[in-house]
């Protein structure tokens, strides 16, 4: 997650990113300025210099875990589930400002994108940026895929089911499993 500007501040390195290229998930170019704290990002960068622990990046990519409406929240676990999957907030979590009461300021039917890392081992996101959706025109969702099953073309996500019997064969990974 970037933890910091003035460059790019990830896992305590401060990567010059002025000459970087910047692309969202898709691979579409963006703005260096439409990166924000708590996003989670693939830095390639050159060498790390570890005594000044900077380094200067090539290309700064970022990627959302989920995009979708709100299912229910439980402030006293700070969690929330978004399409089938928990989301649990940390007092690390960076809320939109437009979010100012954090998990409270959300409420079942919300859109959000939601950035963090997916925590297999508790079957749960661990959020590092939330903000709002609104006016999202596709959902997201990304994580480890369980039961396939490639006669009847579905399989699970955390709790989401989900069918790609409507795709086309040339939509499907080759190496979907």
């Amino acid at each position: 997650p970037i933890t910091g500007f003035g460059s790019v501040i990830v896992g305590g390195v401060r990567y010059d990113d002025s000459g970087a290229e910047v692309l969202d998930d898709n691979g579409n170019r963006r703005s260096r300025n439409e990166l924000k704290l708590g996003m989670v990002v693939q830095v390639d960068a050159g060498a790390v210099d570890a005594a000044s622990a900077t380094a200067l990046a090539r290309r700064v990519r970022w990627a959302n875990e989920l995009v979708g409406p709100v299912g229910s929240i439980n402030l006293g676990a700070a969690t929330m589930q978004v399409l089938g999957q928990t989301v649990q907030v940390t007092s690390s979590t960076v809320f939109d400002s437009s979010l100012a009461g954090g998990l409270s300021a959300l409420s079942a039917g919300a859109v959000v994108e939601v950035h963090g890392i997916l925590d297999t081992a508790n079957v749960r996101i661990v959020a590092t940026r939330i903000e709002p959706k609104t006016g999202a025109t596709v959902y997201t969702l990304r994580g480890a895929v369980a039961s396939l099953d490639i006669t009847a073309k579905t399989l699970r996500i955390g709790d989401a089911a989900i069918s790609y019997a409507g795709l086309a064969a040339a939509d499907v990974p080759a190496n979907l499993a």
